[in-house]
């Protein structure tokens, strides 16, 4: 996919994210303990179809795609699975 303007901020979000999640799912895993399962999701795209008929939303999608990484590579750094929502769903047709 080719790279898409990025808003000011997006990084700085983005990392914020990642820092209340990693510290969101410590947290659960101290109050749950090791043997209760803890499973995050990808996110479908609720404007993937629409990008068809408006290629105006491909920046959306874009970012859609990029925080479902996000996601996922912070509940693997946690050691946990990942319900791959986007991909059931096909976000990427």
């Amino acid at each position: 996919m080719t790279r898409l303007f990025e808003p000011a901020g997006c990084a700085t979000q983005t990392a914020r994210a990642v820092e209340n999640l990693t510290a969101i799912l410590a947290d659960l895993r101290a109050a749950a303990g090791p043997d209760v399962p803890i499973v995050g999701m990808a996110y479908y795209d609720v404007f993937a179809p629409l990008c068809v008929s408006d290629p105006s939303l491909l920046f959306v999608s874009g970012r859609v795609d990029a925080i479902n990484v996000t996601l996922v590579d912070t509940y693997a750094a946690a050691g946990d699975p990942v319900a791959d929502v986007a991909g059931a769903f096909e976000n990427d047709n």
